[in-house]
């Protein structure tokens, strides 16, 4: 019997000043490279044995640097990434980024979005129906006030593969971070 415990959500990141946009000033401690290193050290001391590494950037260099993480890691199982959904050239791009080494999946923060009828838009939608063709789930990202939105968006794309991060929290409660004071 198989005795792996998988997190399937961590991120990593190269701090820069400049950070990603969600890391606010008022997130001190999130501040600092969180590398390979780091994540070993916590999976280990949680009794993790592998784990899903999920994009903070919204960046194809990201995604990219990711995958080159992963297929370092036995730890690592999979990549969920970010790719450009809305530009003309998005399936030469999808093609590229799903043979990157251990993709399973992409997302786009819709409650990033200034447009609450982003995951409606005809561009981000043709994007998302290719995802399929490439052996790619889509992480879907929304607050409580995208869920009408949400599920016309699913019915649009029957029988694909969603997966839900940070899924129906309220925009007024204010996030939580694991070791952040």
């Amino acid at each position: 019997m198989d005795n792996r415990c998988i997190d399937a959500h961590h991120h990593l990141w190269r701090y820069l000043p400049r950070a990603p946009a969600w890391m606010d000033e008022a997130m001190e401690a999130l501040r600092h490279d969180f590398l390979l290193h780091d994540l070993r050290t916590v999976t280990s001391e949680a009794g993790i044995t592998g784990t899903i590494v999920v994009e903070t950037e919204r960046t194809v260099a990201e995604t990219e640097w990711l995958s080159r993480v992963g297929a370092s890691s036995d730890l690592i199982c999979g990549v969920v990434g970010w790719a450009p959904l809305t530009i003309p050239g998005v399936v030469a791009e999808l093609e590229r980024i799903a043979n990157l080494p251990k993709m399973k999946a992409i997302r786009h923060p819709i409650h990033d979005e200034p447009n609450d009828q982003f995951v409606l838009r005809e561009d981000f939608n043709r994007g998302i129906a290719e995802l399929k063709h490439f052996d790619l789930g889509y992480e879907i990202l929304i607050f409580e006030k995208h869920l009408p939105q949400a599920v016309q968006f699913v019915d649009r794309h029957p029988n694909y593969s969603y997966s839900g991060a940070h899924t129906l929290v309220s925009s007024n409660t204010p996030h939580r971070y694991a070791g952040a004071s």
